[in-house]
Protein backbone atom coordinates (compact mmCIF):
# COMPACT_ATOMS: atom_id res chain seq x y z
CA UNK A 1 0.00 0.00 0.00
CA UNK A 2 1.45 3.46 -1.22
CA UNK A 3 1.95 6.61 1.03
CA UNK A 4 -1.31 8.43 2.37
CA UNK A 5 -2.31 11.53 1.98
CA UNK A 6 -4.61 14.05 2.05
CA UNK A 7 -5.61 13.54 5.56
CA UNK A 8 -4.88 9.77 5.38
CA UNK A 9 -8.62 9.39 3.25
CA UNK A 10 -6.93 8.34 -0.41
CA UNK A 11 -4.29 6.11 -0.86
CA UNK A 12 -1.70 7.46 -3.16
CA UNK A 13 -1.13 4.58 -5.54
CA UNK A 14 -4.86 4.26 -5.77
CA UNK A 15 -4.80 8.29 -6.32
CA UNK A 16 -2.60 7.59 -8.91
CA UNK A 17 -3.95 4.67 -10.90
CA UNK A 18 -7.14 6.38 -11.33
CA UNK A 19 -5.61 9.71 -12.62
CA UNK A 20 -4.21 7.74 -15.03
CA UNK A 21 -7.61 6.02 -16.14
CA UNK A 22 -9.29 9.52 -16.33
CA UNK A 23 -7.03 10.84 -17.94
CA UNK A 24 -6.97 8.31 -20.86
CA UNK A 25 -10.37 8.65 -21.15
CA UNK A 26 -10.21 12.06 -21.45
CA UNK A 27 -8.04 11.32 -24.35
CA UNK A 28 -9.30 8.81 -26.15
CA UNK A 29 -13.34 9.99 -25.99
CA UNK A 30 -14.47 13.10 -28.42
CA UNK A 31 -13.74 16.55 -27.11
CA UNK A 32 -16.12 18.31 -24.28
CA UNK A 33 -14.80 21.96 -22.95
CA UNK A 34 -12.15 22.14 -20.90
CA UNK A 35 -10.81 18.67 -22.01
CA UNK A 36 -7.23 21.02 -21.90
CA UNK A 37 -7.39 20.87 -18.32
CA UNK A 38 -6.48 17.10 -18.25
CA UNK A 39 -2.78 18.21 -19.04
CA UNK A 40 -2.93 19.73 -15.82
CA UNK A 41 -3.50 16.65 -14.22
CA UNK A 42 -1.39 14.56 -16.86
CA UNK A 43 1.23 16.60 -15.48
CA UNK A 44 1.10 15.06 -11.94
CA UNK A 45 0.40 11.46 -12.92
CA UNK A 46 2.93 10.74 -16.37
CA UNK A 47 5.77 9.42 -14.65
CA UNK A 48 3.19 6.73 -12.80
CA UNK A 49 2.30 5.04 -15.98
CA UNK A 50 1.05 7.61 -18.54
CA UNK A 51 3.50 8.14 -19.94
CA UNK A 52 3.17 4.49 -22.21
CA UNK A 53 -0.48 4.79 -23.12
CA UNK A 54 -0.21 7.97 -23.99
CA UNK A 55 2.42 7.49 -26.35
CA UNK A 56 0.46 4.81 -27.77
CA UNK A 57 -2.32 6.80 -28.64
CA UNK A 58 -0.02 8.92 -30.73
CA UNK A 59 -0.77 5.73 -33.39
CA UNK A 60 -4.70 5.82 -33.03
CA UNK A 61 -6.37 6.07 -36.00
CA UNK A 62 -8.60 8.80 -33.86
CA UNK A 63 -6.53 12.09 -35.55
CA UNK A 64 -8.29 14.43 -32.96
CA UNK A 65 -6.99 11.68 -30.21
CA UNK A 66 -3.48 11.53 -31.48
CA UNK A 67 -3.45 15.66 -31.26
CA UNK A 68 -4.38 15.11 -27.72
CA UNK A 69 -2.11 12.72 -27.01
CA UNK A 70 0.99 14.51 -28.14
CA UNK A 71 -0.51 17.79 -26.72
CA UNK A 72 -0.64 16.38 -23.45
CA UNK A 73 3.26 14.79 -23.71
CA UNK A 74 4.50 18.06 -24.92
CA UNK A 75 3.22 20.25 -21.89
CA UNK A 76 4.13 17.01 -19.12
CA UNK A 77 7.79 17.65 -21.20
CA UNK A 78 7.44 21.17 -19.66
CA UNK A 79 7.01 21.42 -16.43
CA UNK A 80 7.09 24.94 -16.32
CA UNK A 81 5.01 25.98 -18.89
CA UNK A 82 1.57 27.30 -17.90
CA UNK A 83 -1.39 25.10 -19.41
CA UNK A 84 -4.56 27.66 -20.01
CA UNK A 85 -7.58 26.79 -22.50
CA UNK A 86 -5.09 28.92 -24.74
CA UNK A 87 -2.13 26.80 -24.53
CA UNK A 88 -4.43 24.04 -26.12
CA UNK A 89 -5.51 26.58 -29.48
CA UNK A 90 -1.97 27.92 -29.65
CA UNK A 91 -0.60 24.33 -29.54
CA UNK A 92 -3.06 23.80 -32.33
CA UNK A 93 -1.28 26.45 -34.56
CA UNK A 94 1.96 25.41 -34.40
Amino acid sequence: MGTSWMFGLIDQDDAGTDAVELVLTALRRPYRCKDWAYALLARHVIDLGLREPVTALTGDDDPLVVLRARFVLDVSADPGRTITRRTWTRWLER
